[in-house]
C-alpha cells in the first residue's frame, strides 16, 4: 500500500542520519532523569513523510486491510496483542530471550530501558501533535478495537517506535538472537493493527521513528557507559558468555 516514492524517501531519511551520524560527534547536557536523546536533536515532523490524509485512498485502503485483519485474527492473535499493549522490553522480548529475562533478574537492564522508553516519549508526542491523526476504529465504525479506552492519536505508532528502538539495542546485546528480535518486534508492532489501533502507515513511521532514535541513543556517551553493565548483566543471566 505504500507508494514507490514513500519507500524510497525511508530509505534515504535512514540513509542521510547515518551519514550525518558518521561525519558528526552528537552531544548535549543530560540530567540523571533524562533520556539518551534529546527532543531537539530529532524533529521527526520533518523527517517523517505525512500521513496519509484520512479521505485518501490510501487510508481507505488500510481500513479495508485492518478490517480483513480483523475478521481473520484468532483468539490467541488477540490474546497477544492485548498483552502487548505492556511497554516493556520485558513484554518485548518474552518467549525470544528465555525464562530468565525478568525484571526481576536483571534490575539494571530494566532501569536501564525504562530511561530509554522514557526518553523516546517526547520525540514522538509532538508529532502526534501535530499531524492529529484519528484512530482508525474513530474513523471508520467497521475497526473494532481491542482496547475499552484508547486515547491519542494514531500518527506515528509509539508502541512500534518502542519495538524497534528496543531490538535494535537488544540485538546488539545478544546478536545470537537478533532474527528473533526483530520477528518478535514486527510481532509487537503488528499488535496494533490486529487490535484495530493504528493504520500500517502508523506502523511503518514507527519502525522508522525508532531506528532513528536508536542511531542517536547509540551514539551517546553515556549510553555507551550505561551500556556495557547491562549488557554483562544480560548475558550472564542468560548464561551467553
Amino acid at each position: 500500500m505504500k507508494s514507490v516514492w514513500s519507500c524510497k524517501r525511508s530509505i534515504l531519511i535512514i540513509y542521510l542520519l547515518v551519514l550525518f551520524l558518521s561525519t558528526h560527534e552528537v552531544s548535549y547536557a543530560l540530567t540523571e532523569e533524562a533520556g539518551f536523546v534529546s527532543p531537539a536533536q530529532v524533529d521527526l515532523v520533518e523527517l517523517l513523510a505525512p500521513p496519509p490524509a484520512e479521505s485518501s485512498t490510501t487510508t481507505l485502503a488500510e481500513i479495508a486491510e485492518l478490517v480483513r485483519i480483523q475478521k481473520t485474527r484468532t483468539p490467541a492473535e488477540e490474546a497477544q496483542a492485548m498483552a502487548d499493549k505492556n511497554l516493556t522490553v520485558f513484554q518485548l522480548a518474552s518467549g525470544v530471550l528465555g525464562p530468565g529475562f525478568k525484571v526481576e533478574n536483571l534490575p539494571l537492564t530494566a532501569k536501564f530501558f525504562e530511561r530509554l522508553t522514557d526518553g523516546a516519549i517526547p520525540i514522538i508526542g509532538p508529532v502526534k501533535d501535530h499531524w492529529k491523526r484519528q484512530r482508525p476504529f474513530l474513523t471508520s465504525h467497521e475497526v473494532k478495537s481491542c482496547f475499552d479506552k484508547m486515547t491519542g492519536y494514531s500518527y506515528p505508532s509509539g508502541h512500534s517506535t518502542f519495538a524497534y528502538l528496543c531490538a535494535i539495542v537488544l540485538a546488539d546485546i545478544v546478536p545470537e538472537k537478533r532474527t528473533e528480535i526483530f520477528d518478535r518486534a514486527a510481532m509487537y508492532a503488528r499488535a496494533r493493527m490486529i487490535c484495530g489501533v493504528h493504520y500500517p502507515s502508523d506502523v511503518d513511521a514507527g519502525r522508522i521513528a525508532g531506528t532513528v532514535i536508536a542511531a542517536f541513543a547509540l551514539r551517546n556517551a553515556e549510553f555507551e557507559r550505561e551500556f556495557k553493565p547491562v549488557k554483562e548483566e544480560i548475558r550472564k543471566v542468560l548464561q551467553l558468555d
